[in-house]
């Protein structure tokens, strides 16, 4: 529950009380209705998959509240099903500690924890959304160009820890994310303009390219001015902003292939580990699929479970070592009452929350389930157990996780891969708009569907090439796709405006939309269709200068795309 800001701090205790309400109801309700182990087994799984499929299908920090739904109906049924003596009242009292736990540390953190430090953070914004508007104004340098994207993913990624727990934080979201969906539009227009060659400056006075620059760096300035407002708790002034279509934001982004995955990995990893539970009855047993389900929900929240599979198994490697000295050496001699108890306690938790509080994130990550587990495991305040059961209950705990890291470890996972997912992505927004089909739900357009997934690649750019970097100075680049589709509205715009272009114009448009749609996601003709553009170009006449601009213009973003390929597959033996 400990958190870097209050205002997180708060939002993570709500949703957790909910999702362990619901997962309790969801809990005892399949105990009731399915007394069948194994249907009841079967049911649980499915629960905890759709749970694990949830996580990444919701927003923000609910997804904290989904993840809890799917852990405590685990805590109820799993007891029930393996050591079923006194398992409603254990349940029950698992519950009942999870919200004591809850309300003790939001109340007691937050007297302490500061909130989070959102003035800087929009500072940051307002000095970024300067840079931008600067930029557009000169020579472009793709140098900056990353570094401008770079800055968006790092801010975009800390919108949602910035925005939680105060309705205030919440109302400037949509003021940050129209500086977001605005600065990259105006950095691609930018890199549009800066790609032509010096004979194309200042024509013509019709180029859509600099008047679609022009409307943006006047987004750009009106999110700005909302995300002052909404500093100062000008809540008006943000909402009639938007009501006047000045903050189009993104478009709303759910990651289908990282849910399915995360569905997979919980449900199935649950669904094992209570049928092993089944077959060995017992404390043991129950510590065991219970220890499944909480690793692999865990695991199944992180973007990159595959990279963090390590270190949560070397986390609960040092918590369990820890607990089994604790219950073997010290738990003895500290049973005759509370105070000897939280004396022997207290070094442990000091000394975990020490290396959780580290700067070192090879410290501070496997802390955090060390500490988890040293606390599931040392049996702090039951009674003394022998030698044989506490090693079987050590045994057990390290047996989920392996399991779950061995699993999380074979699955396919690398960052490469989600390179190729939102490059696909741009890839199917494109052939929708060469279509004449609407994009995803959630979208208003092409700016708002390109810019979400442009980020997206621009978060994984680095991993892009069969290298494993990516160099400033590629030709291509995360903003390449999105002036594709750019290009193509452009060029539909061309080839449908008899008030714009010549019926000469509008056919080498035609012929240039049908050649663009048959290298869409085909990096090799992507090379053979731009040739084709620019011969398009050069056989229009010198006074077709609109045409013949953005022909040349759509050319070079082919050539961008072609230069830069497709990711390649992860070589093997390499590791995210």
């Amino acid at each position: 529950m400990a958190q870097a800001s209050r205002g997180l701090l708060i939002e993570r205790g709500i949703w957790r009380v909910a999702g362990t309400l619901l997962g309790a109801a969801v809990g005892f309700a399949l105990l009731r209705l399915l007394p069948d182990p194994v249907t009841s087994v079967l049911a649980l799984a499915l629960w905890v998959g759709l749970c694990g499929w949830g996580m990444h299908r919701v927003r923000g920090v609910l997804s904290y509240g989904v993840m809890l739904a799917g852990m405590t109906a685990s805590v109820v049924m799993l007891p029930a099903l393996i050591v079923p003596e006194h398992a409603t009242a254990l349940a029950l009292s698992r519950v009942a500690c999870t919200l004591i736990g809850v309300l003790m540390v939001t109340l007691v953190t937050g007297l302490f924890t500061p909130p989070a430090p959102r003035q800087d953070y929009e500072a940051q914004w307002a000095g970024l959304a300067h840079e931008v508007t600067a930029q557009a104004g000169q020579p472009h340098d793709p140098v900056r160009e990353n570094e401008r994207l770079a800055q968006l993913v790092r801010l975009e990624g800390q919108l949602p820890l910035m925005t939680a727990g105060t309705l205030s934080a919440h109302r400037s979201r949509p003021a940050i994310e129209a500086l977001l969906r605005a600065s990259v539009a105006v950095l691609a227009e930018w890199r549009r303009l800066g790609r032509r060659s010096a004979d194309d400056a200042g024509r013509p006075d019709r180029d859509p390219v600099r008047a679609r620059l022009a409307t943006e760096l006047e987004r750009l300035a009106a999110a700005s001015r909302a995300l002052a407002a909404a500093r100062s708790d000008a809540e008006a002034t943000t909402g009639h902003l938007q009501a006047q279509g000045a903050l189009p934001g993104l478009a709303a982004y759910h990651d289908r292939t990282r849910a399915r995955y995360a569905g997979l990995l919980t449900g199935g990893a649950t669904l094992v580990a209570a049928l092993l539970g089944l077959l060995w009855p017992g404390p043991e047993g129950e510590l065991m699929a219970l220890g499944v389900c909480i690793f692999s929900m865990v695991l199944g929240s992180l973007p990159m479970p595959r990279a963090v599979a390590p270190k949560l198994l070397t986390g609960v490697a040092v918590g369990v070592a820890l607990a089994t000295a604790y219950r073997l050496l010290v738990q003895p001699y500290a049973d005759s009452g509370l105070l000897p108890l939280l004396l022997t306690l207290v070094p442990f938790l000091i000394a975990g929350g020490l290396a959780r509080a580290s700067l070192r994130p090879g410290i501070a990550l496997p802390a955090l389930d060390a500490n988890m587990c040293f606390m599931l495991a040392s049996q702090a305040g039951m009674p003394v157990a022998g030698t044989a059961a506490i090693l079987h209950g050590s045994l057990a705990l390290m047996l989920a996780a392996a399991l779950t890291a061995m699993v999380a470890w074979v699955l396919p996972e690398h960052p490469r891969r989600h390179a190729r997912e939102a490059m696909a992505a741009l890839n199917t927004g494109i052939e929708r708009l060469l279509a004449h089909r609407p994009l995803p739900a959630g979208s208003d357009g092409w700016t708002a569907y390109g810019a979400r997934h442009t980020l997206r690649l621009a978060a994984y750019w680095s991993h892009v090439d069969a290298g494993g970097s990516s160099s400033p100075q590629t030709p291509g680049g995360p903003l390449a796709w999105f002036n594709l589709g750019l290009a193509v509205q452009d060029l539909q715009h061309l080839a449908a405006s008899e008030a714009m272009s010549s019926p000469l114009a509008r056919a080498a448009a035609q012929a240039a939309l049908a050649r663009i749609q048959a290298a869409v996601g085909q990096p090799a003709a992507a090379t053979a269709a731009a040739s084709h553009l620019r011969g398009l170009a050069e056989d229009l006449p010198q006074d077709e200068s609109v045409a013949r601009l953005l022909l040349q213009d759509g050319a070079r973003i082919l050539h961008e795309i072609a230069a830069t390929g497709a990711p390649a597959s992860s070589p093997p033996g390499t590791r995210p």
